[in-house]
């Protein structure tokens, strides 16, 4: 399967999966329960999410399973990101560690942005 995967979608994956173990050991380094807890778990799970979509989307184009799997893997994924959350708010009782992990949630698309931004800057 990953030998079908076009290199600039690697390079997301490895970008968002090095950024959460920045983030977790940073966390550490600093003392800081909403970076190495809440960012770096939410950066984790949108890592797998991600990679659980490619792998759902491989089976659907490649193997012609169905949409139905891709329906599948949206309210999974909605689920996974609910029990992260509610999971943080149970570890750390604040907001803004659930505003942290929220953030994580939405690295893998943070990540893609800025390349195609640095992308644009770069063509210009």
């Amino acid at each position: 399967m990953l030998k079908i995967v076009p290199k600039e979608i690697r390079k997301y994956f490895i970008t968002v999966f090095c950024m959460g173990i920045v983030a977790f050991f940073l966390g550490l380094l600093f003392d800081n329960k909403y970076i190495y807890i809440a960012y770096a778990s939410g950066v984790f799970v949108s890592f797998f999410m991600n990679l659980y979509l490619l792998y759902i989307t491989y089976k659907v184009v490649y193997e012609y399973k169905g949409v139905s799997l891709m329906s599948l893997r949206y309210i999974t994924s909605f689920i996974i990101y609910a029990i992260s959350i509610y999971l943080i708010s149970l570890v750390i009782e604040d907001k803004y560690a659930i505003l942290a992990n929220a953030l994580g949630l939405i690295s893998f698309r943070l990540v893609i942005y800025f390349y195609l931004l640095v992308n644009k800057i770069i063509r210009k």
